[in-house]
């Protein structure tokens, strides 16, 4: 494969224009070039996917920095990127483009100031960015410098606990407007709903520049009087009103084509005109173009009308066919007068039964669409719509007003703690850098200090910026005075972040403004895409040239949008199999529980083939005897059967399949490193996914966020710490008692409640078991760890009502709980139970009540991690999941909630109680870990991970599967509905008459979010199958093929154009948008023949060659796939087991399997020489050369196995750890108290020893074991010596240092004659003891060895000494008469001998 332009990271790419210019070791296409060299505009970059945006942005940077008359420092660019992940990759990239450029200018002062200057420049996200903002203006704003950004657990816990508290609040003042608020919102007499809605809309206040301005005018969003068309949020429906419309013209105009065909139902022919008429009648009454009515294009002309009304009626007076829109009353009459006829049941056999059905079924969607539009948007009256409205302004009021009391009070709160999160982060840097004044924003002194600090502001993946980041780099950017210096970079078909608030209407907006005749405002487009193979992208294009366009995904896609091959493969041979080419396939699963019948027969298929070859009945393998079982019962779920499709066709590549290996560019077979298998969701699928694939021999990294508080063990050990915190938890104690921590059986449990069925709890009845009162089992409340609260120490079943019954006890009800327990403690033991627990039972629940007991008292004094580390070491739980299947894994997560309680207590909350509340809430919310992956994502295996985790990646070989899974159309499910555009949509709720119904402004807010809802699904497909660079394949389950082939017949006799809106908005999951996408396609023909349809291949729209390979597969074909994949495998195996292997070698792989397996290292004399070394290693060198005799005192002594200490005989101190305490001591000691006189008086001396080691008993530096090692004589007798006084001069002085390490490198050769000299080894070694004098430096070793004579230590360490000595050369730069001083002396001192012995 040829590097020859800027694609993707790889560098892969064509050369499609001329060569203009390189930078990086890239080719540049011209417009590229364009892209890096434009200057003094506001630059809009639309890079399709794999189009080299990353490179390009890269060298616009270098380029700035480096090139032309004015070379700019890189810290006065701001370049805001994603994820912290990409802007460390930018960072890295740019550095590595200064270096190249610095080595081939290395005198350069510019380059080498930038490569200083790029560790602080400005490449960061947009809040690393504010964050900086912060750090340094935190004064201009009266800031605390001192906060922290808050940790997502520990807010979650807040926002609960401030909302609890504003709504308690609330109610305590009893307002009549709040009471009505939350008896309109409330589900039942919960509270819950309420506070869902709340963070709902503080959520969607938050992606605003301005969150207090945004809510107030909510206020008003139900103010209506007047006809309702004549509102801004009428448009919202009204144009989804005419395109529906227009939809339904066309459709009956094809049925009315199907009635004039010669074999088509004439008899329809009559009824159908006059419907045509009906509904062209509607759309004209809505202000549509009606010249469809009679030309039949009334759906492309309303298509091109625009997004807006004012568009719209613009359109229709130059169009000359519209009109303008009737009032709200006009329409609903209108839309209640139609009425659909019956349709004649004539027989005639002339008549084709297909376009019979087919034309009857462009009908019934006409009629289902005009009674949803009468539904939706004109069931009523226009004083209908605005009593619904004013009936519920009052609540929406109310409901504003209590979001803006909690967005207050939770400000409050943070600022008390002084922490922040990363809303605040935005929102403070804005209020920095923007003030208001009149009706507007100026930007403030800082704002305009940055704006001449940055020289130039790019933004990448603007698709994904939302209303804060716009305002954030507007302020700085310096429009407002003329200063165009801002370059974006983005592509809108990618921007899939809207469920987090993303603006890509802001790209869209300035893609439709830039690119005219203003040149401060200019647009580039770069459509080549330097990643994928021709084939993958023509599939996309044919794919989203039918279904993207201005009314769905906010972009057409013609020529500019749509993806041009730049990327040069190695050519593949031709007549190659669909499974082994690079065409795009398209696999469809038939839905289908395989019969007890068929899965007898295949089993018993399966067993006859293994008996056959010798292997008798038991010949299935694992995978084969599970799909056997599964499908007798019926229990194979569809994703499941999906899931082995996928490996069957994953096993496939792997046999026929080649790639193109980035290295050499050669091709190579596929590996399962090359292959990704991308879901839209995890959830529910990855699991079975990655179960499937591993029993088919698979190797699976799953890229998961969730699982985790699922997984067995996280759970156990959570009911554990909700059972100390709180003991009248039936539930969690319940599944202690089940688990190892608990030890009980079922049986034992049952024992336990029936002989004490009049005990409320579980943990009375064990009491109750050992003879315990309540009053023992409570006698010890949590207090001090943060529980101060006693309401919520109460059972689950309380703290699940204690709001309401809190305020019950207000009332003097009392709680019924609480009653039953003073009623408990009051009646009298139940001896007669306790009879029937045997004593064996009885021990044990008393061992497990007292381990209760004791934990529950560490909880108040230990931190929740400390306990768990106590908990897990003491019960070996640990070891527990460790041994059973998947440790690894199960360790893993026990590890992770390790970490999550250390995490925990970084926050400004503590004690178990809040930790539990804390784990809840980040499950609650979503906030999953995902289980612990313990295989290495860069290792030989098949990835899945979801669709977003993927966006900005490649692989070869791309699955996206589960196609067939239905979307999640939730929205306006709920009782409000939000859009930051529309605003508020809620149900008209009328507690006094307990009515509750849609209304027209809620079913206009729904209309928005399901229409951006269905447009972000699309961009989520384009970016799942735009991640494929040599080969895609689309998997999905049908339900019905038959059914489906039906729907898609009147879809494929239009001609190739952009689908109609109507049809798009009708389609629920991936798998029915790319099949109606494809329907005119020739791919389908094979579909259309399976189910019965008839196929006419001379039609016009069947010009174009095939896209795609569509193959419907059953699920009795994957079966008989996998038995023939099992009978290869027995005979293969009786191969192995009774054949003549000599016989069926390949003898030419058998030479060559012998000369591997034959080869000899080279380099054999090497095995023993090691990069990094000791001293002592090089002393034992140095003795075998120098003193066979004396090599051998240090020979390596064999093993002595080990014995605990309660097996071992009384034994003395040994000589290695006596020779540990003199050296310990001798570190510790503090040479400067030591005086001439105090070394002159071995009594002094002796005291002086003794004060000391006194001091570092009780300080712990010395343990009584190294105390009790030493001679105090012999340590005396050292420091009554010379080179004792001479060390505490030395220290004295500053001079003196023990225990220093050290690491040199020595010539090889230095360890064994037989290693190279010319090689370096790295040695390491710790010096007892060097001081400094005034002509050179005294090295000192102390030794214990127990000798007769100083010669025998001057033999064993002389060596020793002298590495000791070079390396201090090494360090202090010792050069003999050039510099530095020198080794004077070498001295040992011998305790053994009490003598200084000179080497």
């Amino acid at each position: 494969m040829i590097a020859c332009a800027a694609g993707k990271d790889s560098g892969r790419a064509g050369t499609t224009g001329k060569e203009t210019g390189r930078g990086m070791g890239i080719t540049f296409t011209d417009t590229q070039r364009q892209v890096i060299e434009t200057r003094g505009c506001n630059l809009l970059v639309s890079a399709a996917a794999g189009s080299g945006k990353t490179a390009v942005l890269v060298e616009r940077i270098v380029e700035t920095v480096c090139g032309g008359e004015n070379p700019v420092d890189v810290d006065r660019l701001l370049v805001v990127t994603f994820t912290n992940a990409a802007a460390a990759q930018m960072r890295e990239r740019v550095s590595r483009a200064l270096s190249d450029r610095l080595a081939l200018d290395p005198g350069n002062e510019h380059l080498q100031r930038q490569t200083t200057l790029l560790y602080n420049a400005q490449i960061t996200t947009i809040d690393s960015f504010c964050l900086f903002v912060l750090r340094n203006q935190f004064h201009t704003i009266g800031l605390d410098p001192g906060f922290r950004i808050a940790e997502e657990g520990e807010l979650k816990l807040l926002r609960a606990d401030v909302l609890g508290a504003v709504i308690e609040d609330a109610y305590g003042r009893e307002e009549p407007e709040f009471l009505h608020c939350m008896e309109y919102f409330s589900v039942g007499n919960r509270d819950e709903a309420v506070e869902k809605e709340v963070i709902k809309l503080y959520d969607f206040a938050m992606s605003m520049p301005f969150p207090e301005a945004w809510l107030a005018q909510r206020k008003g969003d139900y103010q209506v009087t007047g006809d309702p068309l004549a509102f801004p949020w009428a448009v919202l429906f009204m144009e989804h009103v005419r395109l529906v419309l227009a939809g339904c013209v066309e459709k009956l105009e094809a049925a009315l084509g199907l009635c004039e065909e010669p074999d088509g139902p004439y008899f329809y022919g009559e009824l159908l005109e006059k419907e045509r008429e009906m509904a062209a009648g509607l759309l004209r009454l809505c202000g549509g173009n009606c010249a469809g009515a009679e030309n039949g294009s009334g759906l492309a002309d309303a298509q091109g009308s625009g997004v807006g009304q004012t568009e719209t009626t613009e359109a229709g007076a130059s169009g000359g066919g519209q009109t303008e829109t009737a009032d709200y009353d006009a329409l609903c009459g209108a839309f209640g007068a139609v009425a659909f006829g019956r349709l004649p049941s004539k027989r005639d056999a002339s008549v084709s039964p297909a376009k019979r059905e087919a034309a009857k079924a462009l009908r019934d969607s006409v009629k289902e669409a005009l009674s949803e539009l009468r539904t939706q948007f004109f069931g009523g009256s226009s004083m209908q719509v605005s009593r619904q409205m004013e009936g519920c302004q009052e609540a929406v009021s109310a409901l504003v007003d209590l979001t803006l009391s909690f967005k207050a009070a939770f400000d409050e709160a943070k600022r008390e703690k002084n922490i922040l999160d990363f809303d605040d982060i935005e929102h403070l840097a804005l209020q920095i850098l923007l003030r208001g004044e009149g009706d507007g924003y100026v930007p403030t002194e800082t704002a305009l200090a940055y704006r001449s600090r940055f020289h130039e502001i790019l933004i990448d993946e603007y698709q994904d910026s939302n209303l804060v980041q716009e305002y954030l780099l507007a302020a700085i950017s310096g429009e407002s005075e003329g200063r165009y210096n801002r370059f974006m970079v983005g592509d809108v078909k990618q921007s899939i972040y809207k469920f987090r608030l993303a603006r890509p209407e802001l790209f869209l907006e300035k893609q439709e403004a830039y690119g005219g005749t203003e040149e401060h405002a200019r647009r580039i487009d770069l459509h080549q895409n330097f990643r994928s193979r021709r084939e993958v992208i023509d599939s996309v294009n044919a794919v989203f040239a039918r279904m993207m366009g201005k009314e769905m995904g906010g972009i057409v896609y013609d020529e500019k949008a749509a993806l041009h091959p730049g990327a040069v493969y190695p050519v593949r041979e031709g007549g190659l199999s669909e499974d082994a080419s690079n065409v795009t396939q398209l696999l469809l699963f038939r839905e289908e529980k395989a019969s007890a019948d068929s899965s007898a027969q295949d089993g018993t298929a399966a067993q006859a083939a293994g008996q056959e070859h010798g292997l008798g009945a038991g010949g299935r393998t694992a995978p084969e005897k599970r799909v056997a079982n599964e499908e007798s019962a019926g229990a194979i779920s569809a994703k499941e059967q999906e899931a082995y499709g996928v490996a069957a066709q994953i096993k496939t590549l792997l046999r026929e399949f080649q790639v193109t290996d980035k290295e050499t560019g050669a091709l190579r077979r596929a590996a399962f490193r090359d292959i990704v298998i991308l879901l839209r969701t995890l959830s529910g699928w990855d699991e079975v996914f990655k179960r499937v694939l591993e029993e088919e021999g698979i190797p699976v990294h799953v890229t998961s966020r969730t699982g985790y508080f699922a997984a067995a063990e996280v759970q156990e050990l959570l009911h554990f710490l909700r059972v100390l915190d709180n003991p009248l938890q039936d539930i969690p104690l319940y599944g202690v008692l089940h688990t190892c921590l608990g030890g009980f059986a079922e049986e034992e449990i049952a024992l336990v409640r029936a002989a004490f069925p009049k005990k409320k709890y579980l943990y009375d009845a064990l009491a109750a078991c050992v003879g315990r009162e309540m009053t023992e089992r409570v006698s010890a409340p949590l207090q001090g760890e943060g529980q101060a609260a006693g309401a919520e120490q109460a059972t689950s079943e309380q703290a699940a009502d204690t709001e309401q019954e809190g305020r019950a006890e207000a009332a003097g009800v009392g709680h019924v709980a609480d009653r039953e327990h003073a009623a408990d403690r009051n009646r009298a033991p139940d001896t007669a139970g306790a009879e029937q627990i045997d004593e064996a039972l009885r021990v044990k629940i008393k061992a497990f009540l007292d381990k209760i007991s004791v934990y529950r008292e560490m909880s108040v004094y230990l931190s929740v991690h400390e306990l768990l580390q106590v908990i897990l070491r003491e019960t070996g739980y640990l070891h527990y999941v460790a041994a059973r299947p998947e440790g690894s894994r199960r360790r893993a997560n026990v590890e992770m909630l390790l970490v999550k309680a250390a995490d925990y207590e970084k926050t400004s909350y503590f004690g178990l109680y809040h930790f539990l509340r804390y784990m809840e809430q980040m499950a609650k919310y979503e906030g999953d870990y995902g289980a612990a992956a313990m295989q290495d994502e860069n290792a030989d295996v098949v990835r899945i991970m979801s669709i977003h985790k993927s966006k900005g990646l490649e692989f070869p070989i791309c699955f996206v599967s589960g196609l067939g899974a239905a979307f999640r159309k939730k929205e306006g499910s709920g009782i409000l509905a939000v859009d930051v555009d529309a605003g508020i949509g809620v149900d008209y709720v009328d507690p006094e008459r307990r009515v509750k119904g849609k209304n027209l402004r809620k079913n206009a807010v729904a209309l928005k979010l399901r229409r951006d809802s269905m447009a972000e699904e699309l961009r989520i497909l384009y970016v799942a199958m735009t991640r494929a660079e040599e080969k895609l394949i689309l998997t999905g389950m049908v339900k019905n093929p038959e059914k489906t082939a039906a729907a898609l017949l009147p879809l494929r006799r239009r001609e190739c154009s952009l689908l109609p809106y109507d049809v798009l908005m009708e389609q629920d999951s991936f798998l029915s948008l790319v099949l109606c996408a494809l329907s005119g396609n020739r791919c389908l023909d094979g579909l259309y023949e399976a189910c019965g349809a008839e196929v006419e291949p001379d039609a016009p729209e069947y010009a174009a060659e095939p896209t795609f390979a569509v193959k419907l597969n059953d699920w009795g074909h994957v079966v008989e796939e996998k038995i023939e994949e099992t009978v290869l495998e027995m005979e293969a195996k009786k191969k192995l087991l009774f054949g003549d292997l000599a016989k069926m070698a390949d003898e030419s792989l058998m030479t060559e399997l012998s000369r591997r397996f034959s080869y000899e290292y080279p380099h054999g004399n090497l095995r023993e020489l090691y990069t990094k070394t000791t001293v002592s290693e090089l002393k034992m060198a140095g003795m075998q050369e120098t003193d066979e005799a004396a090599a051998k005192l240090f020979e390596e002594k064999p093993a002595v196995p080990y014995l605990p200490k309660f097996l071992r005989a009384d034994e003395t101190v040994s000589g290695s750890m006596r020779g540990s305490a003199f050296h310990k001591v001798m570190e510790l000691f503090d040479f400067r108290e030591l005086t001439s006189k105090i070394n002159a008086d071995p009594q002094a001396a002796e005291a002086l020893l003794v004060e000391q080691m006194e001091r570092m008993r009780q300080t712990g530096r010395l343990s009584p074991d190294y105390s009790g090692a030493v001679s105090v004589p012999k340590l005396v007798g050292f420091l009554t010596g010379r080179a004792a006084l001479r060390m505490a001069e030395a220290a004295r002085a500053g001079k003196l240092f023990k225990e220093q390490p050290f690491v040199m490198g020595v010539p090889a050769s230095r360890l064994g004659s037989s290693f190279p000299k010319e090689e370096t080894v790295l040695i390491q070694g710790i010096i007892d003891v060097f001081f400094e004098e005034e002509d050179g430096f005294v090295v000192l070793d102390y030794k214990t060895d127990a000798v007769s004579a100083a010669a025998e230590l001057v033999k064993r360490y002389q060596a020793q000494l002298a590495y000791y000595s070079e390396a201090l050369a090494q360090i202090y730069g010792y050069e003999p008469g050039v510099s530095g001083k020198p080794v004077k002396e070498r001295v040992i001192y011998s305790f053994k001998l009490g003598e200084e012995i000179s080497v």
